[in-house]
């Protein structure tokens, strides 16, 4: 583990959310000093309290805060945290570090294919299967909460006509004939 010493909740089992919702003091008083919170966006009503310890407490990294959409997480603290936080923007694997592994693919075309979701080389994932149900809940799950989007196919259109313009010059007129939708 990344972090020894450190208890681990996730906000996104709905009994501990409705717990952390409902009794913020009883959800801490379960864990421990030190606690990783996963999926943290979930409860924006914590950060105070979180805030409250950080000052109180003075324990370097006692919170341990992840997010799978660091908009929503960013958009939903009202809190300043500044001074009591540090931003950490997790990458995929580099190929240095899935060679270290000894999970280097021979050929290049795999490693382009696979690219560096360490999912693919810990579970050994299909990437065409695993990006289609990523694709799916992201756009189910996590665009529905930012955005009202009412015609879901034609986002996952949209999404798929960026993929495939990656390291190209951005014609939103184009972009938008393709997709179907207007290009506001």
């Amino acid at each position: 583990m990344s972090f020894p010493g450190h208890g681990y909740a996730t906000l996104e089992d709905p009994e501990t959310r409705e717990l952390a919702k409902e009794d913020p003091k009883g959800f801490f008083a379960r864990l421990p000093e030190k606690v990783i919170i996963d999926e943290a966006q979930h409860v924006p009503e914590l950060f105070s309290y979180i805030q409250v310890a950080a000052d109180q407490n003075q324990i370097p990294g006692q919170y341990i805060l992840t997010g799978s959409q660091n908009f929503l997480l960013f958009e939903k603290i009202t809190q300043s945290l500044a001074g009591r936080a540090s931003i950490l923007h997790l990458l995929p694997l580099s190929i240095s570090e899935i060679k270290e592994a000894n999970l280097l693919p021979d050929e290049y075309e795999k490693i382009i294919y696979v690219g560096g979701y360490p999912v693919f080389y810990e579970k050994k994932y299909d990437p065409e299967t695993w990006m289609n149900d990523y694709i799916m809940t992201y756009t189910e799950r996590d665009v529905r909460q930012i955005k009202n989007i009412s015609n879901l196919i034609a986002f996952e259109r949209f999404v798929k006509l960026c993929a495939g313009r990656t390291g190209q010059l951005f014609n939103m007129n184009s972009l938008s004939i393709e997709a179907g939708v207007d290009s506001k």
